[in-house]
């Protein structure tokens, strides 16, 4: 069984590696569409319930960073009910005018449960979060800090009160349009906590068009994804970006794929037909959930093989001695 999935992992990984080096010509960005804060983003209607081999469980998190209460979903696999495994975790935060239950609307769960059932990915827990409008950022100069709350408060109340191993090696987290430009920042700005990250069509504001506690100069290019991508070093991470082709987002997304080609910077990008919808996300999750499976499977066995290596050193140094 573990020879099987590890390799459908590696042939899973090699295509998505495969797709990454595709270049597109640059474009100029698209005209932006009017979101604002508390704007819907459009949503399929959920599909009747059926049984999850899985488990789906809501919780709260009293926030003190934030001053109030708020809830998140945890993804758990069938096999978490036996034994004390710990699993990889995955992250997945929600796009404007959206909430925790986005990522379930799309279908995520219903994927992960089919994928795993059938030995296309690994086992591993998703928490996903609820950020209301905020971007996943501190808000300039003293507003809410919504990154302080996702990273001192939630990630360590999820990792102590689930079944999750929280080493960075197994540790992704990605997002639906402003959350996909949360997931990078994030990753980015934190490389000790991720060792995974997707970005699924992107809502990368320019600073003229960026909501005011964004900031501007230095503030606004410590968040934005763009500037990111320009300054931060070839760190060890797992890259995927993805957009619609008539996605109004498209063009600055496009632009990220080509700064981080142009500076060697490994990743996939992976742009298919649609809009910034409902739609087009419950299209591609199992190709998200088959890039973040993948990555993690290929890390776990890494982390493997070095403590082997290490085990196998320890053995000898003391067989050393001992002669």
């Amino acid at each position: 069984m573990m020879k099987r999935f590890l390799l459908a992992a590696a042939l899973g990984l090699a295509g998505l590696l495969l797709v990454g080096l595709g270049v597109v010509p640059r474009q100029n960005p698209a005209p932006l569409p009017p979101l604002r804060p508390g704007t819907s983003l459009a949503l399929p209607t959920a599909s009747p319930p059926l049984a999850l081999a899985g488990t789906v469980v809501t919780r709260t998190i009293a926030s003190a960073v934030l001053q109030r209460e708020l809830p998140y979903l945890v993804y758990r696999p069938a096999s978490a009910e036996q034994g004390d495994r710990r699993y990889p975790v995955l992250y997945l935060l929600h796009g404007l005018g959206a909430d925790c239950s986005q990522w379930q609307t799309v279908g995520v769960v219903r994927a992960a449960d089919a994928l795993i059932a059938r030995g296309a990915i690994p086992p591993l827990v998703i928490v996903m979060p609820s950020g209301e409008d905020g971007y996943w950022m501190n808000h300039r100069p003293d507003g809410p800090r919504w990154r302080d709350y996702l990273i001192t408060e939630l990630i360590p109340t999820v990792e102590r009160s689930e079944p999750i191993d929280g080493r960075r090696e197994l540790r992704a987290i990605g997002g639906i349009s402003a959350g996909g430009h949360g997931a990078l920042q994030l990753a980015w700005n934190n490389p000790f906590l991720f060792a995974v990250v997707g970005a699924h069509s992107p809502g990368l504001r320019s600073e003229r068009e960026a909501f005011a506690f964004f900031g501007r100069g230095a503030d606004f290019e410590r968040h934005d994804p763009l500037s990111l991508a320009k300054q931060v070093a070839r760190l060890d991470l797992d890259i995927w970006i993805d957009s619609g082709e008539s996605d109004p987002w498209r063009g600055r997304a496009e632009i990220l794929h080509q700064t981080l080609l142009e500076r060697g910077i490994a990743h996939v990008w992976s742009p298919r037909p649609g809009r910034h919808d409902g739609s087009y996300w419950s299209s591609r999750v199992s190709d998200y959930l088959a890039f973040y499976g993948n990555a993690l499977a290929r890390r776990a066995q890494g982390l493997e093989a070095r403590a082997a290596t290490l085990t196998e050193l320890t053995e000898v140094a003391a067989s050393s001695q001992g002669s």
